[in-house]
């Protein structure tokens, strides 16, 4: 009977694959990213993005075609600044009008409301005397594209990421410009997509950012704005928002200087992620292999051991491991700019290196 149920529900999905086409996803409302807006409880409502409610308002539920993360960011208590921070995983799907979720093998029907022209969600979270309603407000499509990025359109804005090497120390850092002429360098930062670290301006091909603390920093353009170098002394490269990337094998490395040759050599390799283009990733540096000799764009993966599953989307990197834990990072991608050069990933702000 379940592999007679499974054949049915697969020659469905085949169905509606044709006769819905590529509109089902925008027809479904519940897929989409939504803040948090407002906590309801016995009746009282608690709009959570005023000031006085700074933790509630980093809570993010995001839903893709078949699984959820929702962010849940509260105070450790009702008189600390602290914020409790846990991210709940599962999948879900929709059955004769009604959602379901699953979360750690268990399915339970869903209720859900949907208002405002389904821009508005509400749902009950918790059971008995702990429950509680929680209201979502979707974020609108945001203008991402391969030059630009969430809120970075013009000409200079984006994200730019370099390495800094001091001697056998290896500093990396990154910043995301956007339209508006704020700018964060807290890519490892949750909330790196509203942070506010200072202002900047740009006259020409330079770049003056101003911190809150009043510090100045100062870059020029080079190569149409593809890249810049640093106050004069190391350069930074544009990345993408990219909602995939090609298989293959990405590599951090933490101390590292340049050989006679002028490539880049290292030791105390601190990371390594393989992505195989079909939604797995591995962290397995045993499969990893570097070529003797070589420079930091030589080497490879074998005998990959997925550890879990990956979604990339709107610069966010989620990662699904197969214990049921659940971790999100910022990342960006580094397109090769010529036909034999290394692709780059950029993770919480980390420059990796592509393995083939």
């Amino acid at each position: 009977m379940k592999k007679l149920n499974h054949k049915i529900r697969l020659l469905l999905a085949v169905i509606c694959f044709i006769s819905c086409g590529k509109d089902s996803e925008a027809n479904e409302p519940f897929q989409g990213v939504w803040n948090l807006k407002a906590i309801v409880k016995t009746g009282q409502v608690i709009d959570v993005t005023k000031p006085d409610f700074p933790c509630f308002k980093n809570t993010k539920l995001t839903v893709g075609e078949t699984n959820f993360d929702l962010f849940l960011s509260a105070p450790n208590s009702p008189t600390s600044s602290d914020c409790k921070e846990v991210t709940e995983s599962g999948s879900w799907t929709k059955r004769n009008g009604k959602y379901y979720i699953t979360q750690k093998g268990q399915e339970i029907e869903f209720p859900m409301q949907f208002t405002d022209n389904n821009t508005t969600l509400q749902f009950t979270y918790g059971v008995g005397a702990d429950a509680f309603d929680m209201v979502f407000k979707k974020e609108k499509k945001s203008s991402t594209n391969n030059t630009g990025g969430t809120n970075a359109t013009k000409p200079g804005t984006g994200v730019y990421a370099g390495i800094w090497f001091l001697g056998a120390n290896r500093y990396d850092l990154a910043i995301y410009l956007r339209d508006d002429g704020t700018y964060t360098e807290g890519l490892r930062k949750r909330d790196w997509k509203t942070r506010v670290d200072g202002n900047y301006t740009i006259q020409g091909n330079k770049l003056t950012t101003t911190h809150k603390s009043g510090s100045k920093s100062y870059y020029t353009y080079m190569d149409n704005y593809s890249t810049m170098l640093a106050d004069g002394t190391y350069f930074m490269f544009k990345v993408e928002f990219v909602n995939q990337i090609p298989p293959s094998g990405y590599k951090f490395q933490n101390i590292a200087v340049l050989d006679a040759a002028g490539n880049f050599s290292a030791s105390g390799v601190s990371g390594y992620l393989y992505f195989d283009g079909k939604g797995n990733f591995s962290n397995d540096k045993t499969a990893f292999t570097q070529t003797s000799g070589s420079g930091i764009g030589s080497g490879g993966y074998s005998g990959q051991k997925y550890v879990g599953t990956y979604t990339i989307s709107d610069g966010t990197l989620t990662l699904r491991y197969s214990d049921g834990s659940t971790t999100t990072h910022s990342f960006f991608y580094g397109r090769p700019s010529k036909k034999g050069d290394d692709a780059t990933i950029v993770v919480d702000g980390y420059t990796y290196f592509q393995k083939e």
